[in-house]
């Protein structure tokens, strides 16, 4: 019985054996009883029908191989996904309304080169102190308008942020005034503004120390602004509307 078994073992998987040998046994049987039987089946017709069990076990392997590898496919496909759902949903918790004060309509924000340079060179500017944007829609006396972005960060992006004025935000500041581009994306931080500029501009020429300067800011009111430098920032902002702002013409 022992060599019995092991001739119908299966070549791949040990602990299919007894199933197969039973399988074998009962092919023999069934040969026997069947009219069409001339006897006992010779030993090529058991090798071939081993064969056949072993080839059939081998296909159904790989059948299960390639069952596993598609779930562990689906597996890291759907966990990619969440992964990446997640990392949406967790930037869109952090979005936030920001504002842009102007005479006009923006609801395609652009970045222009301009006469002067700005604070943090060329760019889309805004804001997220909503009366801080008003003054500038409405800075000239003339009616002007709030526009409304909402603003989703975006992590491939390269960011530099100045929570406050520090003396790298001014090194920068100076920098970027002077006609030297960066290569950031996003800029955020404190606004130089016309007061504030005076003082940098007064610091450029030589005509305060940098203490004075730190002594003459240091009483101003918070200001904000967050500028956009490419078109993958601006990519970071939808319009969501606007509003009139009126002036108090002169």
């Amino acid at each position: 019985m022992k060599s019995m078994k092991r001739i119908y073992t299966c070549n791949k998987c040990g602990r299919h054996q007894s199933k197969i040998y039973f399988d074998a046994v009962l092919f023999a049987l069934l040969q026997m009883l069947s009219f069409q039987s001339t006897g006992f089946p010779d030993e090529k017709s058991i090798t071939e029908e081993k064969n056949n069990f072993n080839n059939i076990h081998k296909i159904n392997s790989i059948k299960f191989e390639v069952k596993i590898f598609k779930t562990v496919l689906h597996l890291d496909m759907r966990c990619s996904i969440i992964g990446k759902n997640q990392k949406i949903k967790k930037m869109k918790d952090r979005s936030m309304i920001l504002y842009h004060g102007r005479g006009e309509i923006v609801e395609y924000p652009e970045i222009r080169k301009a006469k002067f340079n700005k604070d943090f060179y060329f760019g889309f500017y805004c804001t997220k102190i909503e009366e801080q944007a008003k003054r500038w829609a409405s800075r000239y006396g003339s009616d002007g308008y709030l526009n409304k972005y909402e603003y989703i960060p975006n992590s491939n992006l390269s960011y530099l942020t100045f929570p406050e004025m520090t003396e790298e935000w001014l090194d920068f500041v100076v920098a970027c005034r002077s006609g030297k581009a960066h290569k950031y994306d996003i800029v955020e931080g404190p606004m130089a503004d016309d007061t504030i500029y005076n003082y940098i501009q007064n610091f450029i020429d030589g005509k305060i120390s940098r203490a004075a300067f730190w002594e003459l800011v240091k009483f101003k009111h918070p200001t904000h602004q967050i500028s956009f430098h490419s078109i993958s920032a601006l990519d970071t902002l939808t319009f969501v509307g606007s509003e009139v702002v009126y002036g108090q013409k002169k």
